[in-house]
């Protein structure tokens, strides 16, 4: 298992990987939720809903799904290519097939491993989210994106009584909500406790 470990990977690595994270949660929630409706359903119904079996994310596109404050300083391909090979080594994330090496095309999903490695960033601020003085002190610093801090302010209670793996699915679908903002301010959440564990 993987543990985490803010401080070893950049920003930018690591809103690509929240970024795939929510969208493989979403996808697996969302095909199983249909596989219950066709198994509710009569046995007539012979298709569901095909989703795919690996989330990808292509070099070009980075930059257009994570927050600025998460870019790198050179947007060269290949400087990205280089932060998103590190992930591979540490087995975080898998290269899609066919390879495009050192083009826009070039594209990499998240492996179990990479999962478990965010769900682990977020088990660690799930302290933080519960506290929600602490909690607003910490988003008072971030300017804008008042939905989404709403929407933070509010799972907050809620988030006493559920179990772990619904803390993790909630804030990961929640970054689908709020794509680039979503990500920027669990981004913010870790610096806030990886700061206070120094």
């Amino acid at each position: 298992m993987t543990t985490y470990q803010t401080s070893k990977y950049s920003d930018l690595q690591s809103a690509v990987l929240i970024y795939l994270a929510s969208e493989e949660r979403f996808f697996r929630i969302e095909h199983q939720h249909t596989n219950n409706q066709i198994q509710t359903h009569s046995s007539d119904q012979s298709r569901g809903t095909v989703f795919p079996d690996s989330i990808k994310i292509l070099i070009g596109d980075v930059s257009s799904v994570i927050p600025i404050s998460a870019r790198p300083v050179s947007r060269k391909l290949a400087d990205v290519s280089a932060r998103l090979q590190e992930l591979e080594q540490a087995s975080l994330l898998q290269r899609g097939v066919p390879y495009y090496p050192g083009t826009e095309y070039e594209s990499y999903s998240i492996t179990v491993q990479g999962s478990r490695y965010i769900s682990e960033y977020l088990y660690a601020l799930i302290p933080l989210i519960t506290n929600h003085t602490h909690l607003r002190r910490v988003l008072e610093r971030v300017e804008g994106f008042e939905k989404a801090k709403s929407w933070l302010m509010e799972l907050g209670p809620r988030f006493k009584e559920k179990p772990l793996e619904e803390l993790v699915n909630e804030l990961l679908l929640g970054v689908r909500k709020f794509p680039a903002i979503g990500i920027n301010l669990l981004l913010v959440l870790g610096r806030e406790v990886q700061s206070e564990k120094r």
